[in-house]
């Protein structure tokens, strides 16, 4: 309970202080403009990366809960956490998703969050 109170006021962090002028967005400035274009809705966030194999079972479940619950108010955001974008891309041309991508290759919004291990959701 205390880690999703936390999760809650992180999320409403990121929201409050997004920024929408800059033409440049850091992986947090992504994550904060994706949430803020959710307000209102339930956001699933996804921390996922290319060498994770339970990543891939998971991508056809989370098009599919996006696409049935969409008109709900619910919508996936997924953060990759590969070093390297091109083995993010060649994930996502063998398993696409219908859902937003950030790309967080330093991991900043890994760290602020404590992620542990892939995939981890929210």
């Amino acid at each position: 309970m205390k880690k999703t109170l936390t999760l809650i006021f992180l999320l409403i962090t990121f929201t409050a202080s997004a920024t929408s002028t800059e033409q440049e967005y850091s992986p947090r400035q992504s994550l904060e403009n994706a949430l803020l274009a959710q307000e209102g809705k339930v956001v699933y966030v996804d921390f996922w990366a290319s060498w994770c194999g339970p990543c891939i079972k998971s991508f056809p479940w989370m098009n599919k809960i996006q696409q049935q619950y969409k008109q709900q108010g619910f919508t996936v955001i997924s953060i990759n956490l590969d070093a390297d974008a091109m083995n993010a891309r060649k994930f996502l041309q063998d398993n696409p998703a219908s859902f937003a991508v950030i790309y967080d290759p330093e991991g900043t919004i890994a760290k602020h969050f404590s992620i542990q291990g892939m995939p981890t959701s929210m």
